[in-house]
């Protein structure tokens, strides 16, 4: 996938992928505090849950189908994982060739 079109659609993706594990750590860290949050921090955390949600519908998306080929069940599996794990590794995620 050579093509500035495939290019793009690796750009795309990646960019959603790093932006779903950012809303998700947000939002584990969110989880985590004890203290009542602020109204920046309610802020955040509904940014954070709208962020998660759009890239959500963005991965179950035709276009997202027709672009990549990627399960989005599995993807957002994998992605909850390293989530966890603070790590971004999309090895095995093969998109399809333009």
């Amino acid at each position: 996938m050579n093509s500035g079109c495939g290019e793009l659609c690796i750009a795309i993706v990646e960019k959603a992928c790093k932006d779903y594990k950012v809303a998700l750590k947000k939002l584990e860290r969110d989880a985590k505090r004890k203290k009542p949050r602020t109204a920046k921090m309610e802020n955040e955390h509904f940014n954070s849950l709208k962020l998660k949600r759009e890239v959500e519908l963005f991965f179950y998306s035709a276009w997202f189908e027709q672009m990549s080929g990627i399960d989005p069940d599995m993807l957002l599996h994998k992605l909850t994982m390293e989530a966890k794990d603070s790590k971004m590794n999309l090895a095995g995620l093969k998109l399809i060739d333009f």
